[in-house]
């Protein structure tokens, strides 16, 4: 049987409110990390096609 008391409500919600911010800290960290992984895939491309026309040239 839950108890039910003004300090489980409390408790209960700053579970939530910890689970909700933890969430949307992962969100943005995995959201960044691709965005930098597809950055640095760009960064790398345009390095290596200025080697090539440095060779060709």
């Amino acid at each position: 049987m839950i108890k039910v008391s003004k300090y489980n409500i409390l408790l209960t919600i700053r579970r939530l409110i910890g689970l909700l911010i933890l969430a949307k800290a992962l969100y943005f960290i995995s959201l960044i990390s691709i965005k930098f992984i597809f950055w640095f895939l760009y960064a790398g491309v345009e390095v290596i096609d200025s080697f090539f026309k440095f060779l060709v040239g």
